[in-house]
């Protein structure tokens, strides 16, 4: 605190006649007005004109500014009597922001002392733009975010005030955004920045925005801020196929992995959202099992074994979804590329396995059927028989081939044929099958029997007993069968006018023959016998011999009848029966032979096929119904059938039916599933032929199965699971799993139904294979803060009556986009903190919700626009949003914070809050004295009531704790009075004597109301300034001293020293010699003095004989004004 030490003897001496006060009241206050940045000098206003004060009162009253805050800005100029400036002024550096902004500073004056309050305003001009904190800011918004969704809040700061302080904003352009200009409740202006138009990233990802902040002064100041806009991008695209429809070949039976076409869809989305999956859809089991579909590249790959005979085109639903669930189909057509894989297959259709040998030229011996089921040149089928036999083969249908004889047969050449069928396809390689069957050529009676010779001799004694064997012949024959089968017989003759038949018999299978008789030698000496060897053919062939029968002659036997029997033989050809020889007896007795064969004749005349019928039977008929009378549609009769014995060949599902040949009619004979048999595929049918014999006809007959409504529609899976974004546009399709109805026609699936509800409506597509599938369209935004699960119904349905239908859930699970920006839950939050609370210290917590989720909903805290340095005082957490303090609070500096405060999600969708914090004052500001005008030396004489100094107090704490009362030590001659607020006079309160107590050491103590109270001391060290008010004193009233005579002029005679209480000047002593007489002579021609030592000197030598004794006065005198003094009486005697 000021200390004013009393080192300056003379200079203080001087100020004890200046300052001495008297004290008068403030006389008034006066306000000016001035612009900032004034050059130095510039008039400020004529206080003394403005305080009716003579100018010279200024000057006599030593008028000066005391203040501390002002001096440097303001000079006072005494001789004018004018305040002028005293150094440029910056408005904004001197308050800142406050307004109005005024120096207040006193003008004082002495003697009697008047202080005099001044406040100059100081005058804003528009020397400052709006300035940003930044230059440029980057923000990101998703591209779904709804028009006015707020985005940004930034504000500018000018220095200026008033009409040149900040104004207002401009956003240039404005095609996506726009602004709003808005004030805090300490009214300053903030822009807030919010959309005003849809946003689509696939168009414009980056916008750069222009933020211009104007002032209202003349003229107009700027700042701009640069905004970078980022569209951060949402699920609103779904993915969209390169191609509507894609197709491929592949060829059949190619290895599993091979590459058959590779699919792409692009989505103009990007990353996560812009990610493609390719899946199935709408595909069954079997196909699926076929192909593989790489989820991530789209590549569809062979996965099974591909048979273009099992299907020559596929068919396949893809679908390609992002991560949103978002999806669209297309397509995939793939054409399998035949393989010559498939040898042709032959099929005998009809055929015996034997034909006469005198078949005609052009004879059918088989129907056989030939196919390869492959395609185009794979499956075309050239059939041929092996070289070098009487056989040629003929196409007679299509597919259809005939063999035919070629040429003469004979059964004794070649009895049998090995006839092998060729069928070659014209594929590369040519694949070929070969199936041979074994023909055997049946006889024909062309050869007649041959005896082994034509003559034969025997001999045959006499008496012979009857059924004597005398002999055989034997005969063969090169036919076979029946036609090989020599039969002998007798050629009837006469013997002595007897047949033959009565001497000798022929057995006739073995040719034995045998006396029928004994032989007399005497009545027959020999006889021809004529044998017949006969085949069995129709007509027989037949060939002779003679046997020569020699009768040995004995003599035992008397002359006998030669008649004994007559035979007859009758003979006929019957096909396939009997033949017989019967013997007619004419005797007693009977000889009989039978001989039984079977021939079975294939004469084959080949004829076309006559007709074609068709029949439509439902499903699932009980075995035995009917299906048609085929002998009544074919035109046929009952017993053509039976004789031509019709029957049903070729064809692959002759299990199903029957031929009933007996009543003309096709029955069903095995249960008929149409799904089974025929599985997706319409009409529904299968073919097969009906052959006759004899001539060989062919008819085709086609068996439609109608289909009746036994199945429901049945969905793959019980549950279709979705996940789409909140963000999917309106419009945005999404393919649903089709359901499979086995049924055919009106009975198949129809028609979809989606349950009720808001968000979706259902459209029904058919792909190229007429399979109907659903798609549901958005046709309300999602929001999943408000609904994250959808359960639906998908209900398919069928056009049978009664009425099928089958179910599947749908259950949508919304996935969130961050189309929620947070939101505090005040919009206010106050809080208190206790200034120099330690770093740390907690202070409030704000909180703001998001209900978005996951990443989406997860807010960060962060401070925006902070006045000043506030900032610096205090941290955020940026999860928790705990505010504390972060450096070091000063009530004194600032007593309230307005804190503004941002919570933002991952992608800049932010809300705003304030944040007052109040600064709670701690008494830790101990009162400042400032001590204004103070003279360290005052005179002694002063009256009480003087003024001694003058000082003021502030403490920058506030209420009690900034509550002041001063006061100064009890025991001292002085008392403090209260002049101005917070203003303060020293003054004393009694006489001084200086001689007593020349100085004192007054302590001004000033206390606040605190608890506890804090005090601030100052020290005035006060000299008391001498006043003339002690005479100087002798130690003597008197002195008595001798002289010698004759002394020496100029001598030392004597010394007088006399003592003065006061101080200085006044204390400086002077010695006179009072004027008197001696002898007639002025003393002062005896002795002098010397006036400051008083030392006493003899100007002439003395002769005692003319004085004896010497009386005179001397005279003290200090230097007071006036002066003081004292005298004393000299008595001198001279002696010898």
């Amino acid at each position: 605190m000021p200390f004013i030490s009393s080192e300056s003897t003379v200079t203080w001496q001087v100020l004890a006649f200046i300052l001495v006060f008297l004290i008068d009241a403030t006389v008034c206050q006066i306000r000016y007005s001035v612009p900032e940045e004034m050059r130095k000098g510039s008039f400020v206003g004529n206080v003394a004109e403005d305080l009716g004060i003579d100018a010279k009162r200024l000057i006599s009253g030593g008028a000066r500014i005391v203040s501390s805050d002002s001096s440097e800005y303001i000079r006072l100029d005494t001789d004018k009597g004018i305040l002028v400036v005293g150094e440029r002024i910056d408005r904004e550096q001197l308050c800142g922001q406050t307004a109005p902004c005024s120096l207040n500073f006193e003008i004082i004056m002495m003697n009697p002392m008047q202080l005099h309050s001044v406040v100059v305003e100081v005058l804003d001009v528009n020397d400052n733009s709006p300035v940003f904190h930044e230059k440029e800011v980057h923000v990101e918004i998703l591209e779904s975010a709804l028009a006015g969704t707020e985005i940004l809040q930034e504000s500018a700061t000018d220095p200026d005030v008033g009409i040149n302080a900040l104004h207002g904003y401009t956003l240039h352009p404005t095609t996506h955004f726009n602004i709003k200009v808005l004030s805090s409740p300490n009214g300053h202006k903030y822009a807030q920045l919010y959309l005003s138009n849809a946003l689509d990233r696939e168009k414009q990802e980056n916008m750069l925005l222009t933020l211009t902040a104007v002032d209202g002064g003349e003229p107009q100041r700027s700042g701009t801020l640069k905004i970078h806009v980022t569209v951060r991008d949402t699920n609103d695209n779904a993915p969209v196929f390169t191609q509507s429809n894609f197709k491929a070949s592949v060829k059949e039976n190619v290895p599993k992995g091979t590459l058959v076409v590779s699919l792409s869809a692009k989505d103009a989305d990007e990353g996560m959202n812009g990610r493609v999956t390719y899946h199935f859809n709408r595909m069954s089991s079997n196909i699926a099992g076929l192909f593989h579909l790489d989820e991530n590249s789209g590549d569809l790959t062979v996965n099974g074994m591909i048979d273009y005979e099992e299907n020559k085109i596929y068919e396949i639903g893809v679908q390609a979804k992002d991560q949103g669930g978002q999806s669209t189909s297309t397509n995939v057509i793939i054409e399998v590329t035949d393989v010559n894989d498939n040898a042709p297959v032959i099929t005998l259709t009809s055929f015996s396995s034997a034909i006469p040998e005198d078949s005609p030229s052009g004879t059918t011996v088989a129907i056989i059927n030939v196919k390869d089921l492959d395609s185009g040149k794979n499956g075309k089928v050239d059939c041929s028989v092996n070289g070098s036999i009487p056989f040629a083969i003929h196409s007679s249908l299509k597919n259809y081939y005939t063999l035919v004889t070629n040429g003469v047969l004979d059964r004794e050449r070649n009895p049998e044929y090995n006839i092998t069928f060729t069928a070659v396809d014209e594929g590369s390689p040519p694949l070929s099958t070969d199936k041979t069957i074994t023909l055997r050529v049946s006889d024909v009676n062309d050869n007649a029997p041959l005896f082994e010779r034509s003559y034969y001799e025997a001999d045959i004694i006499e008496n012979n007993p009857t059924g004597l064997s005398v002999f055989s012949v034997k005969a063969r024959d090169s036919d076979s069968g029946q036609n090989a089968r020599v039969s002998y017989l007798l050629i009837d003759t006469q013997l002595n006018g007897n047949p033959i038949s009565s001497y000798i018999s022929v057995n006739a299978e073995s040719g034995v023959i045998q006396a029928v008789r004994s032989f007399d030698y005497e009545q027959i000496k020999a006889l021809n016998i004529f044998v017949k060897g006969q085949d069995g053919g129709s007509p027989p062939l037949s060939s002779n011999t003679t046997v020569k029968l020699n009768i040995q002659d004995q003599n035992d036997n008397p002359p006998q009848d030669r008649s004994i029997f007559e035979l007859e033989c009758s003979w006929r050809y019957i096909a396939l029966n009997n033949m017989g020889i019967r013997l007619r007896r004419f005797g007693k007795g009977l000889m009989c032979c039978t001989i039984t064969w079977q021939l079975l004749i294939f004469v084959f005349m080949i004829s076309t096929i006559n007709g074609q019928i068709r029949y439509s039977i439902p499903e699932e008929m009980k075995k035995g119904s009917l299906i048609g009378n085929v002998a009544q549609d074919l035109g046929l009769d009952l017993k053509r059938l039976r004789s031509g014995r019709a029957r049903i060949v070729t064809g692959e599902n002759n299990q199903y039916t029957e031929l009933k040949t007996d009543k003309g009619i096709l029955v069903v004979n095995e249960r008929i599933d149409r799904e089974e048999l025929c599985g997706d595929g319409t009409p529904c049918s299968f073919s097969f032929e009906i052959i006759l014999e004899n001539p060989i006809e062919l008819h085709r007959v086609t068996v439609e199965i109608l289909d009746v409504n036994d199945h429901a529609p049945t969905f793959k899976n019980n549950v279709i699971n979705l996940e789409i974004s909140e963000s999917a546009t309106m419009g945005s399709h999404f393919d649903l799993e089709s359901a499979y109805d086995p049924d055919a026609g009106i009975h198949s699936l129809q028609k979809y139904v989606l349950s009720p509800n808001d968000n979706f409506v259902l459209k029904q597509h058919s792909n190229a294979d007429g399979i109907k599938f659903a798609v549901m369209i958005l046709q309300k935004p999602l929001d999943r803060e408000f609904n994250p699960h959808l359960s639906l119904k998908l209900i398919a349905v069928d056009g049978g009556t009664p009425q099928r239908s089958g179910t599947t859930n749908v259950e949508i699970i919304v996935l969130d986009a961050n189309d929620n920006p947070p939101v505090f839950n005040q919009s206010l939050y106050t809080a208190t903190v206790t200034e120099n609370a330690p770093i740390g210290t907690y202070i409030t917590t704000v909180n703001a919700s998001d209900a978005d989720s996951g990443s989406n909903g997860l807010v960060t805290y962060s401070f925006s626009n902070v006045k000043g340095n506030s900032g610096e005082h205090f941290e955020i957490d940026s999860v928790s949003g705990i505010i504390t303090v972060a450096d070091i609070i000063d009530f004194e500096k600032d007593k309230k914070y307005d804190l503004r405060v941002i919570a933002k999600d991952q992608s800049s969708l932010s809300d705003a809050t304030k944040v007052v914090i109040e600064v709670t004052d701690i008494n830790d500001n101990a009162p400042v004295i400032n001590v204004m005008s103070y003279s360290s030396l005052i005179s002694e004489d002063v009256p009480p009531g003087t003024t001694i100094a003058v000082f003021n107090v502030k403490d920058a704490d506030s209420e009690r704790n900034g509550q002041i009362t001063c006061s100064i030590d009890y025991n001292l001659p002085f008392k403090i009075q209260s002049s101005l607020t917070n203003y303060y006079n020293v003054l004393s309160d009694s006489h001084f004597d200086r001689e007593t107590k020349p100085e004192y050491n007054i302590t001004i103590t000033a206390t606040d109301s605190g608890s506890p109270q804090l005090s601030t001391k100052t020290t005035l060290h006060l000299k008391i300034s001498d006043v003339n008010d002690n005479a100087p004193l002798f130690a003597k009233p008197n002195y008595s001293a001798y002289i010698v005579e004759n002394n020496v002029p100029g001598m030392s005679i004597f010394s007088v020293s006399a003592h003065d209480s006061d101080w200085n000047q006044n204390a400086r002593i002077s010695y006179f010699l009072e004027d008197s007489q001696v002898s007639g002579s002025p003393v002062s021609t005896y002795v002098s003095i010397n006036s400051e030592t008083g030392l006493l000197h003899a100007l002439r030598s003395i002769d005692y004989e003319q004085i004896k004794q010497l009386v005179f006065t001397v005279k003290a005198q200090d230097g007071g004004s006036p002066p003081l003094s004292s005298n004393i009486l000299l008595d001198f005697t001279s002696f010898i």
